[in-house]
């Protein structure tokens, strides 16, 4: 466990009891916590009808296993006490907390200089976003609820900063540079093949770029807010409208009111941002774990276009679900494919392992999996008469890098026909089409589809997979 987990349990458990409340005596589930706890401070037992706000807060610690590095009393005077003897206490009203930071109040304040007044309440911090503090208390409109304050507000009396490093048993890592490489080994522990991966992927981009705290474009102008600033105020509490705005945001573009309240929830419970990229991911999981149907295709996928379709008409649904966009999302897909798969493993329409497909004439369309050395191979030119030849269109080119759909101008003579198969058994590779098969093997389209649709049944005209066996 990182210290970052370490905050992240604490606040998890506290906010998890959100909503207990004295009118219907759930908070006395949080009184028979601290209770229970040996040894008791001061041998005192709190009674239901008792003021319960620090009482709350060392019961997270109990409930977290955390009373080594945080001091229980039902007293807030007292558990300053406690926290100076511990040196966790930070007397210094400008502080800057972190989440699982115990801020304590003094009602008594007059906003001149450091507050050094009795304290009167206390919460923990759940979230610090844009000047603001997000924090969940006990016994505040007598039951758990939140509060925001900015930093340095008034009525600050101080803060107990735990040493949360002290549970950790390994460092945070540093936030990932590449969202797609993280998506990418996310959804492959969770059991998915490249195909289903890619498929959602392509999808997951379409709707958000892969960026986590992605605000539907229309709803920045609308909102005055960015990015950024949308989620630092759903965060700390701010901005209250999350649910119901109608807002797409996030990885999937959540927007109708009752996911964006589950993926809020979740958040919530993990003691996340909003945006946080593993939370969202993991919410995605389980909510498109529920998606019976779409699981299905994706469990099974044998390439990219199905996984895609899949996700696209059967979890996303956005209003426009045409072929068009259909073709873009799988794309998309085949790119993540392209990147990330290894192998060889074929897709419905190229593999990583295969040459080029036929360009047009003297221009050709990168496709998945092509290289330079491919395509220079192909129509017997070089590498650098390519570059040559595209570095003016294409400036990011190089002799490694270049992207899929790009045109390239090709000064060499145009590539084969697909391979020949052995006898009258022709295995699909990369590139193909039926209309190129049936040409190299003096057929019709519709005599291919007739003599396959049996074995294939999801063949058409325009859909074949790499490595299906087809009767000439």
């Amino acid at each position: 466990m990182t210290e970052r987990e370490a905050r992240n349990k604490i606040v998890g458990i506290f906010t998890g009891w959100a909503g207990k409340k004295e009118a219907d005596g759930s908070h006395k589930s949080i009184i028979d916590l601290y209770n229970g706890h040996s040894p008791l401070a001061r041998g005192y037992r709190v009674k239901y009808s008792d003021a319960w706000c620090a009482t709350a807060a060392s019961a997270a610690a109990i409930a977290a296993g955390y009373t080594d590095i945080i001091p229980t009393e039902c007293s807030c005077e007292k558990m300053i006490a406690l926290a100076k003897k511990m040196g966790i206490w930070v007397e210094n009203d400008s502080y800057v907390p972190d989440s699982g930071d115990y801020v304590l109040y003094d009602w008594q304040d007059n906003g001149i200089g450091d507050c050094t007044g009795a304290a009167d309440h206390i919460g923990m911090v759940v979230a610090v976003s844009g000047g603001n503090i997000r924090i969940v208390e006990g016994n505040i409109r007598d039951s758990v609820d939140y509060r925001v304050i900015a930093i340095n507000e008034r009525y600050i009396r101080g803060y107990i900063a735990p040493n949360y490093a002290a549970k950790a048993d390994s460092k945070d890592k540093q936030p990932p540079a590449d969202n797609a490489a993280v998506i990418w080994g996310f959804l492959k522990e969770k059991g998915l093949n490249a195909y289903a991966i890619a498929g959602l992927m392509g999808n997951l981009y379409a709707e958000s770029a892969l960026n986590p705290r992605n605000l539907q474009n229309s709803y920045e102008k609308k909102l005055n807010m960015s990015d950024a600033e949308y989620t630092a105020a759903v965060d700390a509490g701010t901005y209250s409208n999350f649910v119901r705005d109608a807002a797409g945001y996030g990885l999937a573009q959540w927007t109708y009111h009752t996911r964006k309240q589950a993926l809020l929830d979740y958040a919530r419970g993990k003691g996340a941002s909003i945006g946080d990229l593993t939370m969202q991911l993991e919410f995605l999981w389980k909510e498109i774990s529920g998606y019976k149907a779409v699981m299905s295709v994706l469990k099974s996928a044998e390439s990219v276009k199905a996984a895609s379709d899949a996700v696209l008409t059967g979890y996303e649904r956005p209003a426009n679900m045409g072929d068009s966009v259909k073709a873009k999302r799988a794309e998309y897909g085949q790119h993540y494919f392209d990147k990330h798969a290894s192998g060889g493993i074929a897709t419905g329409g190229q593999t990583a392992s295969n040459p080029p497909a036929e360009s047009s004439g003297t221009v050709y369309t990168v496709k998945g999996g092509d290289t330079l050395s491919k395509i220079a191979k192909a129509y017997n030119t070089s590498v650098d008469a390519i570059l040559a030849a595209n570095k003016g269109k294409y400036p990011a080119m190089t002799r490694d890098y270049i992207v899929v759909g790009w045109k390239l101008s090709i000064g060499g003579a145009a590539a084969s026909a697909p391979a020949e198969s052995s006898g009258t058994v022709y295995t699909v590779k990369g590139g193909d089409t039926l209309s190129k098969i049936a040409k190299a093997y003096n057929t019709s389209v519709d005599a291919i589809l007739a003599a396959n649709k049996g074995k294939y049944p999801a063949m058409t005209r325009d859909y074949i997979v790499v490595g299906w066996k087809l009767d000439i």
